[in-house]
C-alpha cells in the first residue's frame, strides 16, 4: 500500500534542513492527520498485516485546473495563472521557500515505491523524496517579465502563518539511497506544465 503523505507532518519552518530522522512534528490539523495515519499504517506493517510505504511529498506545481482554498494553492498559482495570461495573488514574500516536486516526479515516486523491495525499510515505513527547495523570487525568475508583472503581492497573514511552519528543505540521503530519482529544476517544472497540462486547463477554463 502507497499512503499519500506529506512535509506538512512536520514542523521547523524556513530555516529548517532536515535530515531523514527528523522526528515529525506537524504545526497544523492536516499535517498531524497524516502523520498520525502513518504511524497506523507501520503499525500495520510492523503486524504483517500489509506491506505500506508513506511517501511525504512536498508541494506538487504546478497543479492544473483552477485556484482553490488550500493553503499552499498559491505555489501553483503564481506560475499556471500567469501562463494562463491572468493575474494572481502572492500572498507571502518572494524569499519565502518551499520544498517542491512536479506531478511528473510525484508518480514516479509512487510506482517506484510500488515495485521496490520494502525489506530495507525496515520498521521506517516513510520516505521524504528528494523534491527541490526553491524561493518564490527563483519561481518568479522562470516567468517572462510579462509574465512575471501578473502576479500581484497580497500579503495573507492566515496563509502566511500555515505555510511558514513547513520546512523548506530535507536532505533525502534514504531515499535516494532507495532509487528515488531526484527532482529537476523549475525549468524543467514548468516545461513539463506545458506539454502536460496548460492546454487542457486552457480549456477547461475556456480560455
Amino acid at each position: 500500500m502507497i499512503f499519500t503523505s506529506s512535509v506538512a507532518s512536520f514542523g521547523g519552518g524556513q530555516s529548517a534542513h532536515l535530515p531523514d530522522d527528523s522526528r515529525q512534528l506537524p504545526a497544523n490539523s492536516y499535517g498531524a492527520q497524516k502523520a498520525a495515519a502513518e504511524l497506523l499504517l507501520q503499525d500495520a506493517t510492523r503486524k504483517g498485516f500489509m506491506d505500506a510505504v508513506s511517501i511525504r511529498l512536498p508541494t506538487v506545481i504546478v497543479r492544473p485546473g483552477r485556484p482553490n482554498k488550500a493553503a499552499s494553492s498559491f505555489v501553483s498559482a503564481i506560475l499556471r495563472e500567469p501562463l494562463l495570461g491572468l493575474e494572481t495573488p502572492l500572498p507571502v514574500g518572494e524569499d519565502f521557500a518551499v520544498w517542491v516536486c512536479s506531478p511528473r516526479r510525484a508518480v514516479e515516486w509512487f510506482l517506484h515505491a510500488a515495485r521496490m523491495d520494502t525489506a530495507p525499510l525496515g520498521l521506517d515505513r516513510g520516505v521524504n523524496p528528494p523534491g527541490l527547495s526553491v524561493t518564490v523570487r527563483e519561481m518568479l525568475a522562470a516567468l517572462t517579465p510579462a509574465e512575471r508583472a501578473l502576479v500581484k503581492p497580497e500579503p495573507d497573514a492566515n496563509v502566511a502563518a500555515i505555510v511558514g511552519g513547513w520546512p523548506a528543505s530535507f536532505t533525502a540521503d534514504r531515499a535516494r539511497a532507495l532509487g528515488f530519482t531526484p527532482q529537476e529544476g523549475v525549468a524543467d517544472i514548468l516545461a513539463a506544465f506545458r506539454e502536460d497540462d496548460l492546454g487542457a486547463t486552457r480549456a477547461e477554463r475556456g480560455l
